[in-house]
């Protein structure tokens, strides 16, 4: 059986990482408005700061030094996975699931960030799209998902996997939206039964 499971508040703490992000900009000079608005043009290539800085280039100056200082806040993406991942994953490995790490969003940086943690070790294979989760070519239906975000699972839904399980971390961006249908919950990765 598969276990897709997402990335982003699911086995990292993206919140912080990205607070921590803002700061190294905003102590680097960054011009956090212009950096919004190229964010916003070059979304549909999904969220990459890298990508973002070099289109700022021309338009407004900062400290040079924010790429190694950004290289180097991906380098340590370790400190910002979640204390119970290492644990659940190891399970699942022990159970001889077939896990599948299912992340949405820019492949470069998203490759980045999975690889300087430890948790890439626990995967037999990692999917990144820029597509919506549920549009995927996966027969879903026999099945394992573990996401946070409720637009993802609603569309996973309409798949009808065998099991369905949102984890609202604490403090995490989609906790105040609801989503109907049969759906498991859980606050962390501990609490799953498999």
């Amino acid at each position: 059986m598969n276990v897709y499971i997402d990335f982003d508040r699911t086995l990292f703490d993206t919140d912080m990482f990205l607070k921590d992000l803002h700061n190294l900009l905003k102590n680097n000079n960054v011009d956090m408005e212009i950096f919004n608005k190229y964010q916003d043009e070059l979304k549909e290539n999904g969220f990459n700061p890298f990508d973002i800085l070099k289109k700022m280039e021309n338009a407004s100056p900062f400290n040079n030094d924010v790429y190694k200082q950004l290289d180097e806040l991906i380098e340590n993406s370790n400190t910002y996975v979640y204390s119970d991942v290492d644990g659940f994953l190891e399970m699942l490995k022990e159970k001889k699931y077939h896990i599948i790490l299912l992340t949405k969003g820019n492949e470069d940086y998203q490759l980045a960030k999975i690889k300087n943690t430890d948790v890439i070790k626990y995967f037999d294979d990692i999917i990144i799209t820029l597509k919506n989760k549920g549009k995927l070519d996966i027969n879903y239906q026999n099945d394992i998902f573990i996401d946070d975000n409720p637009y993802e699972i609603e569309s996973i839904l309409k798949r009808n996997p065998k099991r369905m399980i949102r984890i609202k971390r604490a403090n995490a961006k989609y906790n105040d939206i609801n989503v109907e249908g049969k759906i498991e919950e859980v606050e962390n990765l501990n609490e799953i039964k498999i």
